[in-house]
């Protein structure tokens, strides 16, 4: 097993690269990544033999540092969820890179371009049974997009690639049908996000559901007198005229505002 070494050490300090620090750092700046982060390529797809994981052929590029794994394996745990890192200490010359299989994500942002510390990076997480690896994952948060759409995040697009398969990372809940509002902490309809609610609208006599009844009207001493539902006392009826009224229309109830469609995800895990 192998690891090549690159803008590390020269050790003559006159062969490529005389300074890695500056080429650590010129890395940094052209992958936009820092120390929360790194880069992986498998240019072979690592084989899993029983307990073993070899990566035969694996570039990456963590704190600035890059470095290609060959025919390297890692011994895992069963029925356990294995987490690989990644050890930089440039202060050790021979052996400045190692891999370890650890049983938490103990990743650390350590700038190592000080010439101090060790930077760990948790570059996979390996789930294994007892015969075997069972699945395996990429930490979250390991590049910048993931940052930008953390969990809870929402995604919007006029396209309906769903997140996870044009980033590669997350499950995302599609939502549907409404539209996002602000929160306002002082009104407990909105007090906090991912709460969900409805707008009230009055309503007018056309946009109601059609209602009716019925009213007599009666003429006595020289006065009207109405009652809805049934005459009013004889005492007061020379004559009644009986009438209906109906109220309400069933009209549609318009109460969009000039939207624009989009497909919506939020990021649930």
């Amino acid at each position: 097993m192998t690891i090549k070494k690159f803008t590390f050490f020269s050790p003559n300090g006159t062969e490529f690269p005389v300074s890695a620090n500056a080429d650590a750092k010129l890395y940094m700046l052209l992958s936009e990544k820092d120390y929360s982060q790194f880069s992986l390529r498998h240019w072979e797809t690592p084989i899993n033999t029983a307990l073993n994981r070899i990566y035969k052929n694996t570039s990456l590029l963590v704190g600035g540092r890059y470095f290609e794994l060959y025919d390297e394996a890692v011994a895992l745990n069963s029925n356990a969820t294995n987490f690989v890192h990644a050890n930089i200490d440039i202060s050790n010359a021979t052996n400045p890179v190692t891999m370890s299989v650890e049983t938490s994500d103990n990743s650390n942002q350590v700038d190592i371009n000080t010439g101090v510390g060790v930077l760990k990076k948790c570059i996979e997480v390996v789930t294994t049974n007892a015969m075997g690896v069972s699945a395996v994952t990429k930490p979250s948060g390991s590049s910048i997009i993931e940052k930008i759409y953390p969990v809870g995040a929402y995604y919007l697009s006029s396209q309906p690639t769903e997140p996870a398969t044009l980033f590669g990372f997350g499950t995302w809940s599609r939502v549907k049908g409404r539209g996002l509002v602000g929160v306002d902490e002082s009104d407990s309809a909105l007090s906090s996000g991912g709460k969900q609610g409805g707008s009230t609208n009055p309503l007018s006599q056309h946009t109601i559901t059609p209602s009716s009844g019925q009213f007599v009207v009666a003429r006595g001493a020289g006065k009207l007198h109405w009652s809805s539902g049934g005459a009013p006392s004889s005492s007061y009826a020379m004559d009644t005229e009986n009438g209906g009224i109906t109220v309400g229309d069933n009209t549609n109830h318009n109460n969009w505002q000039p939207f624009e469609a989009a497909y919506i995800w939020k990021r649930i895990n």
